[in-house]
């Protein structure tokens, strides 16, 4: 019976030690999951990094003139993603990296869609005045690509993935970073939790500056 007993002990032990080992599996193979998504995510902001500075430096379309419209509309030289401008291909799996429910709740046109902060908006809409990246260049307005509502873990893999660790994911007002966040000033990418959003739903926001002033 005591070596019963034991047996018994030793296979509850085992059984715990387990089911511990799996549960810290999932959450290790969630993590990489989600450094992997951020890879992606800012492998496409840089695309159409490079994509916006061959339109302005090479085929000299002014700041003015660059499109981000898709499908694209004529004329095409100076949009992103057409070939006859840019060429850059538009990423058809967004999606899977944005919490669909608070999209679909908040805002269905941002679902699987990047936003853009263009010269236009930095004079009409809400944040009109307000889309700028302190520290990336001295003036009061820059060009960036954001992808909104992305899970809080893409949202923290981003900010490791530039070197930065938050305790927990900051927060920045409007459409603007730095200045709440002292860690973003003079960075050109990060993800923040954006406070322009209505509790009880969140907004997760990646930013890269495309073109700086």
């Amino acid at each position: 019976m005591f070596i019963i007993l034991i047996a018994v002990a030793l296979f509850a032990a085992l059984s715990y030690a387990v089911s511990n080992s799996f549960r810290g599996g999932s959450e290790t193979i969630i993590d990489e999951q989600a450094r992997v998504a951020a890879g992606d995510v800012l492998r496409h902001m840089e695309s159409i990094k490079s994509g916006y500075k061959y339109l302005v430096d090479i085929q000299g379309c002014s700041i003015d003139e660059v499109s981000d419209a898709y499908p694209a509309t004529a004329p095409y030289d100076c949009d992103l993603f057409h070939p006859q401008g840019a060429g850059i291909r538009y990423p058809e799996r967004l999606a899977q990296y944005q919490m669909e429910a608070e999209v679909l709740a908040i805002s269905p046109t941002q679902l699987g869609k990047f936003s853009f902060n263009f010269p236009n908006a930095w004079t009409s809409g809400t944040y009109a005045g307000d889309y700028r990246w302190v520290g990336a260049g001295s003036g009061d307005q820059d060009i960036m690509v954001g992808l909104n509502f992305v899970t809080e873990k893409i949202c923290t893999a981003v900010n490791e993935k530039i070197g930065l660790r938050f305790a927990a994911l900051p927060v920045e007002d409007d459409a603007d970073f730095g200045d709440d966040v002292s860690e973003f000033v003079g960075k050109n990418v990060g993800c923040a939790k954006k406070s322009n959003i209505a509790a009880p739903n969140v907004n997760y926001q990646v930013k890269m500056v495309l073109m700086a002033f």
